[in-house]
């Protein structure tokens, strides 16, 4: 099925051979996949250039179909979208309709240097919707990734390399379920899970606040995920004894969220902004010096927080980039989930080799006005 990233310009094309145009229908819904597709979306037209093939731009006018909300809940956020051509000639009209092409579009893009996304250069083709293979998380945290059910096989959690659970992967033709998030041990209720909870969830053998400090990350993984028996993810676990960490949770390059955890200290400051006019105090021809001559209204402001990263794997510069080009980004905090846009407009990438430790401070502003005044 051809996955299409609506962030990202996406091209269908047909070869029209004498015919004066060539029309292309558009259904995109959400519901079961072939299943009432209703009636046409949009129709586009296009008269047939001497080369014979017409084409057709769809990301931007499939993208207003999808409205990515987070509330704390991972739910699968794509729609489906399909497609059909049909020719004709000005003195016959319509020819019989192709048939449909399937498609799942989803909010997510390809880079410059992967090309154009078309039928037959598709991009971001994987069954695990994140980059990293590495998961970097804090005891006691629940470790969740994003995978596409569109065919059948397995994922396998294991535990100091014993296997702990199987997730069995089928094909889901309902958008609703389309991206499943899978959890860490849900519902596992075994003589490893209860070892694993009086230990700590996947906290490494012998790792401590000083070698968290020290941003280590040497210690042999006890926590690990198969994907469909090849993709390998290690999980490492932080101990962090001095701050409470923080979640952030962004909609990553593939259209699916993710979890990012900010784990060393957070500071938060406030912007505000206002209009001043001059008011006239004179009264019965008296003034009071008690009275604002120069008044303030509409007077609102925004909160910002700085959070620090702390010590990550040089794999996750992926992990921040993508979140430096999300446009939605939430943050968790005294549980209460919030949107925020990232105020960070760069970063200098480090690597292992020049920086040895690598670690990232982010400034993220709050989308609201801390005065409500929606009305």
């Amino acid at each position: 099925m051809e996955k299409i990233n609506v962030r990202s310009p996406h091209f269908i094309r047909t070869l029209a051979i004498s015919k004066d145009y060539v029309k292309c229908e558009l259904y995109i819904y959400a519901g079961q996949s072939v299943v009432n597709r209703g009636a046409v979306d949009y129709t586009l037209i296009n008269r047939t250039p001497a080369s014979g093939y017409s084409v057709f731009e769809i990301s931007e006018l499939i993208r207003d179909f999808i409205d990515i909300q987070f509330d704390g809940s991972y739910n699968s956020e794509m729609i489906w979208v399909d497609y059909r051509f049909i020719e004709g000639t000005d003195a016959g009209g319509d020819d019989t309709p192709f048939s449909y092409v399937e498609g799942q579009a989803f909010e997510g893009y390809g880079y410059f240097e992967e090309g154009a996304a078309t039928t037959l250069t598709p991009i971001n083709e994987q069954k695990l919707l994140q980059s990293n293979t590495v998961i970097v998380k804090p005891q006691n945290a629940s470790v969740r990734i994003p995978i596409i059910q569109d065919s059948t096989y397995s994922v396998v959690f294991s535990y100091k390399g014993n296997f702990v659970e199987e997730y069995n992967i089928t094909n889901n033709i309902n958008a609703l379920n389309r991206i499943a998030y899978l959890n860490d041990y849900i519902g596992v209720d075994t003589d490893t899970y209860k070892e694993r909870v009086i230990q700590g969830t996947g906290v490494y053998e012998g790792s401590s606040c000083l070698d968290n400090l020290l941003g280590m990350f040497d210690f042999t993984p006890i926590d690990r995920i198969i994907v469909d028996g090849d993709t390998v993810i290690d999980i490492q676990t932080f101990k962090e004894c001095r701050f409470e960490p923080i979640k952030a949770t962004f909609v990553n390059k593939f259209g699916a969220y993710q979890d990012l955890w900010f784990f060393k200290n957070n500071s938060k400051a406030i912007k505000t902004q206002s209009t001043e006019y001059l008011a006239n105090i004179v009264t019965t021809g008296t003034w009071s010096a008690t009275n604002h001559q120069k008044t303030m209204i509409n007077n609102n402001g925004q909160e910002e927080i700085t959070l620090n990263s702390g010590y990550y794997p040089e794999s996750y510069n992926e992990i921040f980039k993508q979140l430096l080009l999300s446009e939605k980004v939430w943050l968790e905090l005294d549980g209460i989930t919030r949107p925020v846009n990232v105020s960070s407009k760069g970063m200098n990438f480090k690597t292992q080799l020049t920086g040895k430790l690598i670690e990232y401070t982010m400034k993220f502003n709050f989308s609201n006005d801390i005065i409500n005044n929606i009305r």
